[in-house]
C-alpha cells in the first residue's frame, strides 16, 4: 500500500518568465507542490494570467484539487481565485464563466465574491454534456454532446450554442467541427478530410480552415462558408 502521506513523493512544478533581451535571467512567477502537480491551461486578460492548478493532496492518488490561479504578468502577485474547478473557464470584462462538470451546467461570479450564479443548465444529465468553453468577448462558445447508441458502439453528436453572459441562447449551429474561435468580425472552424494517395497507397488527413461571418449570429443561416487558402 502506498503511504498517503509519504513528503518523499511530492513534487514541485515552476512556472518561469524571462524577457526576450539576450542574456535576461529566468524569475519565478509561481510555484506548486504536491502529488503529481501541474499547471496548465493558461489564459491572458489584460495584465493578468490565469492558471490552472491541479494534483492530489495524498500520494496514493487521493483528493483530487484543481484551481484557478491569477498572476500579474508585471508585479508577479498571485491570487487562488477558484477551488475546486474542474471545467472550462473563460472572462468577459470583470466576470467569470466556468463549466461545472458535474452538475451540467455554466456559471458566473466574480473574483471578489463567492455566490456564483447559474446562467445555464442542461437538464438531461444522462444523454448530453457541455463541452469547450469560449468567448469573443461579448458571446460564450460551447459544445452540447450527445451519445448516441448505434449498433452497439457509442457515438457522439454535438452542436455549438451561442449564449449571451445571462444565459440567453442567442443561435445554434449544427457544426460537427472543431470550433477554434472567434473575433469581432468572423467565427473559425477547422475539419479534417481524409484524401487517399494511389501513389503511395496511404490516407491522409487534410486540414481545412474555414469562417463565417459574426454578423450572421442570431440569423440561424450560416450557409455561406468562406475557406481560408494559403498564399
Amino acid at each position: 500500500a502506498v503511504n498517503s502521506d509519504d513528503e518523499s513523493k511530492k513534487e514541485t512544478v515552476t512556472l518561469y518568465r524571462r524577457a526576450l533581451e539576450p542574456d535576461a535571467k529566468e524569475e519565478v512567477v509561481y510555484e506548486t507542490q504536491g502529488y503529481a502537480p501541474s499547471l496548465y491551461g493558461f489564459r491572458a486578460y489584460g495584465n493578468d494570467l490565469y492558471i490552472r492548478e491541479s494534483g492530489f493532496a495524498k500520494a496514493n492518488g487521493e483528493d483530487m484539487y484543481s484551481n484557478i490561479i491569477k498572476c500579474n504578468i508585471h508585479t508577479k502577485e498571485t491570487k487562488k481565485i477558484r477551488e475546486n474547478c474542474y471545467g472550462y473557464f473563460v472572462k468577459i470584462k470583470d466576470k467569470m464563466y466556468i463549466i461545472d462538470a458535474e452538475k451540467n451546467k455554466i456559471v458566473q461570479f466574480s473574483e471578489d465574491e463567492e455566490e456564483e450564479k447559474e446562467i445555464y443548465q442542461i437538464e438531461d444529465l444522462e444523454k448530453l454534456f457541455i463541452t469547450t468553453l469560449k468567448t469573443d468577448g461579448t458571446y460564450l462558445y460551447f459544445y452540447k454532446e450527445k451519445e448516441i447508441e448505434k449498433d452497439g458502439k457509442t457515438d457522439r453528436k454535438r452542436t455549438l450554442q451561442i449564449i449571451d453572459t445571462e444565459g440567453n441562447l442567442v443561435d445554434t449551429l449544427k457544426n460537427t467541427d472543431e470550433f477554434i474561435g472567434a473575433d469581432n468580425e468572423y467565427l473559425f472552424f477547422k475539419e479534417y478530410e481524409v484524401k487517399y494517395s494511389e501513389e503511395t497507397g496511404q490516407e491522409k488527413r487534410v486540414e481545412h480552415i474555414y469562417y463565417y461571418k459574426r454578423s450572421d449570429i442570431g440569423s440561424g443561416d450560416y450557409s455561406l462558408r468562406t475557406e481560408m487558402k494559403p498564399e
